[in-house]
This record gives C-alpha cells, sequence and structure tokens, in this order.
C-alpha cells in the first residue's frame, strides 16, 4: 500500500509539477522587436514576434535586437567636384531589414557580433558613400541641397546595405562646414 502511495506522489510530481516547469523554462517568447534563433537540430529557425518550444539539451537560442540603431558619420576633408575640401556631418537609424531574406542575412552575418562592431562597419559604408557623393556635387549644390546629398547617398549605400541584411531607416545632413569659414 506505501508504495502504491510513493508511486502515485511521484507520478503526480512528474506531471503536476516537473513536466509544467521545463515546458515553462524552455518555451521562447520572441517579442515583435526581436529575432530568436534555434539552433542544433536541422536548419537553424528564426523566430520574430513570436513563440516556439527549445528541445531542453539539444536547442540552442539566440536572440538578435531588430530595434534600429544611431549612426553618426563625421567625414572631414572631403572633396567636393570643384575641389575644395569640406567637413560633413550626418546622423541617421539604420535597422535591419523587415523582409525575411534580410533577416535571415543579418542573422547569418551578425547574429553573435560584438554591436559595436557592427555600428562601425555601417559607419564606414555610410561615410563612403558620403565621400563618394561629395565628390561629384560642388560646394554650392551640397549646401544648398542637403536632401538631395542625403537621398543620394541613402540609395548609393542601400545595395550594399541590402547585401548585410540592413537598411537605412533616415538620414539627415547635420552640418557642412569648410576651412576657410565659407560655409
Amino acid at each position: 500500500m506505501i508504495t502504491i502511495i510513493a508511486v502515485v506522489a511521484v507520478v503526480a510530481f512528474v506531471v503536476f509539477i516537473l513536466i509544467p516547469v521545463i515546458y515553462v523554462r524552455n518555451y521562447i517568447k520572441v517579442p515583435p522587436n526581436e529575432v530568436a534563433v534555434f539552433t542544433g537540430r536541422g536548419a537553424p529557425k528564426v523566430v520574430r514576434g513570436g513563440a516556439r518550444f527549445r528541445i531542453p539539451g539539444i536547442e540552442r537560442v539566440d536572440v538578435m535586437s531588430l530595434e534600429p540603431f544611431n549612426v553618426n558619420i563625421n567625414l572631414q576633408n572631403a572633396l567636393s567636384n570643384n575641389g575644395v575640401p569640406v567637413n560633413v556631418e550626418a546622423v541617421g537609424l539604420v535597422r535591419i531589414g523587415s523582409a525575411d531574406e534580410a533577416v535571415q542575412t543579418a542573422v547569418q552575418r551578425f547574429l553573435t557580433s560584438d554591436s559595436n562592431e557592427l555600428q562601425r562597419q555601417i559607419n564606414e559604408i555610410l561615410a563612403g558613400s558620403l565621400r563618394g557623393i561629395t565628390a561629384t556635387m560642388t560646394v554650392e549644390d551640397l549646401n544648398s541641397n542637403r536632401d538631395t546629398l542625403a537621398r543620394s547617398v541613402v540609395e548609393e549605400a542601400g545595395s550594399d546595405l541590402a547585401r548585410i541584411g540592413m537598411e537605412v531607416d533616415v538620414l539627415k545632413i547635420a552640418g557642412i562646414s569648410d576651412r576657410n569659414g565659407y560655409l
């Protein structure tokens, strides 16, 4: 009789306490501003704004934020079309693309990367595009057509950023100056 009670107690413990605790600890909920990548069982599975059960001991879950991050570009002595060196400051927001393909690409490249290193790489891509576009415009055009400058930079850098799963949300030219104080 005591063994039957002991067996019933163990079964009740497993069914009503142990299994629910394991389930709750391994049911991963992902908010819409993050992706969770489940690896260890077949192809990686990316969950965005949903939930999935992680098999304990077999699957690993890594989380990556989809929040946009700030970029600050401070370009010094970029030559304009007429050979005048100018300093251009730009600020913007960059984020992982919203398409599934962009998310997959970003996950493959940056899932375990340092966010500061990623931000540095994005800044370099945007600074290179800004330098290239600056070289095609005169000093007067740079100063009077800042929206055109920003739009051109986004268009040029957009294809490069799309290859790594990123896109520019917004880019604004904060300031343009030169050594002589003309601007």
